[in-house]
């Protein structure tokens, strides 16, 4: 599986140890692929997303990368500028590898 970029195995996210916020969760992101995170507040979306970025340890499971997560902290709001745009930049910019998605 040479393409997969970011893979979770029974990965559980939070701040403390025995304070679960988000998870078990088992995920598999293949090069090109985009992901949205979608929850009410509160459902562990932005700690997944630190835990990803490594600037939180998993409470449970296994998380790998196989190269660095670049994880966009807002999308600017530029006139005449799409969020796709954006997206398919920001992609670019971040690899060579990766395919641009669908406008």
């Amino acid at each position: 599986m040479a393409d997969v970029v970011l893979r979770a195995d029974g990965l559980t996210v939070g701040y403390r140890a025995g304070t679960p916020v988000a998870g078990p969760m088992n995920l598999c992101v293949r090069c090109g692929e985009l992901v949205l995170l979608k929850g009410p507040n509160g459902s562990g979306k932005t700690t997944f997303l630190r835990t990803v970025a490594g600037l939180l340890p998993p409470l449970s499971g296994t998380l790998s990368a196989s190269a660095p997560i670049l994880i966009p902290a807002r999308i600017p709001k530029v006139k005449g500028f799409t969020v796709t745009e954006f997206v398919n930049t920001f992609i670019s910019l971040s690899s060579d590898r990766t395919r641009s998605i669908a406008g």
